[in-house]
């Protein structure tokens, strides 16, 4: 995947909150660690913390396990504030004279902690949130023209389908095909071709489906 050059201008912020089990606690540190591997610079090996007061951290290890640790031992709270997400990114933008090729192009935010279809109807779609995260005249001014997208990935509701909830955000649950399809997907993972590459509900079925042991499955209308 580093090779073919996926995933490059992307980053992850990941809920390692105390609340969630050691299991969903790992999946979500490893997620991120990923992501974080598979970028370029100068976003490689960095994430972003789960936080009201987000920081731009470089992933410390000198492996996969002591680098899962240091995810896991980040600050988390349930209260981000992505305009402040933005303003991380426009400053260090802007120090490091990045051009906009080389600038962000996705932060997904990986959590167990979402509440489902609940959290993306009730969030998402709140006019005071949209309104202070798409008034950020900083990346016009400073010639990055698009904001980065955010990508809420539901590690719990694995149902969710890709849906973009309002400009340049959008959310969709986490299971092993769309992993999958994201991972090995040949293109940038913008939400457009996250919604070309989740399977359907009908592509799993046919999945499901297409073993010799359903050769003779007659289906009745």
């Amino acid at each position: 995947m580093e090779s073919k050059g996926r995933l490059k201008n992307c980053l992850a912020i990941c809920d390692v909150s105390k609340n969630i089990g050691a299991i969903q606690m790992d999946l979500c540190a490893s997620l991120g660690v990923l992501l974080s591997e598979l970028s370029d610079e100068p976003w490689k090996a960095k994430a972003i913390t789960c936080s009201h007061n987000p920081m731009l951290c470089k992933i410390e290890g000198d492996n996969l396990q002591s680098k899962i640790k240091f995810m896991k031992g980040q600050e988390c709270d349930d209260n981000i504030d992505f305009k402040m997400v933005y303003d991380l990114l426009l400053e260090f933008s802007m120090a490091e004279k990045l051009s906009p090729d080389r600038m962000v192009k996705t932060v997904f935010v990986f959590s167990y902690d979402f509440g489902g279809k609940e959290f993306s109807d009730k969030v998402l779609s709140h006019k005071e949130f949209t309104d202070k995260l798409f008034s950020h005249k900083g990346f016009q001014q400073e010639g990055h023209m698009v904001l980065p997208e955010i990508i809420f990935c539901d590690l719990r509701d694995a149902s969710i389908s890709v849906a973009r909830k309002c400009e340049r955000l959008a959310t969709f649950g986490v299971s092993v095909e769309s992993l999958t399809a994201l991972l090995e997907g040949n293109v940038h993972p913008s939400i457009e071709d996250l919604v070309k590459l989740v399977p359907t509900p009908e592509d799993l079925m046919e999945s499901a489906i297409s073993g010799e042991d359903y050769n003779d499955l007659i289906v009745f209308h």
